[in-house]
């Protein structure tokens, strides 16, 4: 195993043109819980969204859940245009600036994160989640957003700080700090 710093790591990510596995090995998140991720770097969130909104387009329900389908489909097709692009995506434009394919920069926290596809997570130890109580219309996009398995739903982000082995491009990272 190869041992690098997060400024290594994190030209090694940006080097990355094309699509690529990168796995994380034992990362804990905010809510405390600690998993292994397969990812792929390099993957196009606009390719996504464009084959998401063939998929949405391609399916029809009724009631309720049609009215969730449709509104899915409306916040795909506006976020695509900065004219019409909805206040929250915006504000998620707004809060982060972009390093490179495959990370970029929180503007407040000044923290540096990943930017990958999620492939396959395997929970190592669960952390402490709040308790959620979601609306009908937010359960049902979220069921839409599984039975069709809309890829836009998969894109994850990393806190490069809480990386401490990784593999990419066949090689194992041991992550240290900057000296």
């Amino acid at each position: 195993m190869q041992t690098t710093t997060p400024v290594q790591l994190l030209f090694a990510l940006n080097d990355i043109q094309s699509a690529r596995f990168i796995s994380i090995r034992n990362y804990r998140n905010a809510q405390g819980e600690k998993s292994n991720y397969l990812l792929i770097a390099a993957v196009s969130y606009g390719r996504a969204v464009r084959k998401d909104i063939e998929r949405l387009n391609r399916v029809r329900y009724t009631g309720q859940k049609e009215l969730a389908r449709l509104e899915l489909l409306n916040v795909l097709i506006r976020n695509q245009n900065d004219a019409t692009r909805t206040v929250a995506s915006q504000a998620q434009l707004d809060a982060y600036a972009k390093l490179g394919q495959n990370s970029r920069v929180h503007v407040d926290s000044r923290s540096i994160m990943v930017w990958a596809f999620l492939r396959y997570k395997h929970v190592i130890e669960p952390g402490t989640y709040k308790k959620s109580n979601p609306g009908v219309m937010v359960r049902l996009k979220n069921e839409i957003k599984k039975e069709l398995r809309l890829s836009t739903n998969n894109f994850r982000q990393f806190k490069l700080s809480g990386i401490s082995k990784c593999r990419l491009n066949g090689t194992s990272f041991e992550v240290i700090a900057d000296s």
